[in-house]
């Protein structure tokens, strides 16, 4: 019987910190490609999905929202991300008008995906 010391539980501690953050990175990843395909592929979603530029829209706000928000979790917060969101809201304005009551319930979490933004 022994007992453990401190530079075997450091290593311990670093590996198992290691492992967390690569874990929450990846899944920031994974959120990051979620918006990023809505981006670059609108007809893809419309002819598969059979989705409205509306939903389309609002979905890679969604998304993108949804990334920032983990992102500033685990990171510092940066302007970049907030000037990113505008310009998906300026994107949004171009196409169609802008409900800001849909943007806010999706600011406070209030809208989770597959919600039928229509009837909220």
């Amino acid at each position: 019987m022994r007992i453990v010391s401190e530079k075997e539980l450091m290593e311990l501690i670093e590996e198992k910190v290691f492992a967390n953050n690569i874990e929450k990175i990846r899944e920031i990843v994974l959120i990051f490609k979620r918006e990023n395909f809505i981006q670059n592929n609108y007809e893809i979603l419309v002819s598969k999905l059979n989705v409205d530029i509306k939903s389309i829209l609002y979905s890679e706000y969604f998304w993108y929202h949804q990334y920032k928000r983990e992102y500033t979790k685990q990171h510092k917060w940066t302007a970049d991300y907030e000037q990113y969101e505008f310009k998906l809201l300026e994107n949004i304005d171009y196409f169609i008008e802008i409900d800001f009551d849909i943007i806010e319930k999706i600011q406070e979490g209030k809208i989770k995906e597959n919600d039928n933004i229509e009837t909220l």
